[in-house]
Parts: C-alpha cells; sequence; structure tokens
C-alpha cells in the first residue's frame, strides 16, 4: 500500500501507454482547449435544445461530474480542460434557465 503513495508510481501512471494514448491525450486536450475557449469567449453560447433538456436531469448532471472525474484519472490535463467545459456549460445553463 505504501508504493502506491510514492511519487513515482504516480508520475508513470500520467504517462501515456503508446502512440495512440499520446496521440488521443494531445486531441482530446486541444479539443477541449478549443471549445473552451469558444465558450469563455461568448457570454450566453447558444445550447441545442437537448442540452437545455438534459440539465435538468439530476443524473445526467451526476454523469458529467463523473466524466469529469473518469478523464482526470486517465490524464489530468484532459480532466482540467473536462472540467472547465462542464462549469461552463453548468453556469451558462443556470444563468439561462433560471427566472427573473
Amino acid at each position: 500500500m505504501d508504493s502506491l503513495q510514492s511519487p513515482e508510481v504516480w508520475s508513470k501512471m500520467q504517462e501515456p501507454y503508446n502512440m495512440i494514448d499520446g496521440a488521443l491525450r494531445i486531441i482530446a486536450t486541444a479539443a477541449f482547449f478549443i471549445w473552451n475557449f469558444y465558450e469563455g469567449s461568448v457570454f450566453e453560447s447558444p445550447y441545442t435544445l437537448g442540452q437545455v433538456k438534459l440539465y435538468s436531469f439530476p443524473l445526467w448532471r451526476l454523469s458529467l461530474l463523473i466524466l469529469v472525474f473518469l478523464a482526470a484519472l486517465w490524464c489530468p490535463k484532459v480532466g482540467a480542460m473536462v472540467a472547465v467545459a462542464v462549469f461552463f456549460y453548468f453556469e451558462d445553463l443556470h444563468k439561462l434557465t433560471q427566472t427573473w
């Protein structure tokens, strides 16, 4: 159990397993970075009707949080980009769906 707490083990777990894993990490990080840049630059970004309807279900929001957790386990950089994207989604739809 003590061996899992060593920094060497954690740094090994965060390295790509092969070239495909490394390429997928770069692609996912770049895709979410571009999406976050777009969403962050628009105050009230347009969402599809499906995304707006799904926001009202707590299970959907819980699954997005699980997605953030799994992305962070896979690669911390991808996890950070997914977390920012989910934050923008939650914040925008919270503001758009609340009554004045």
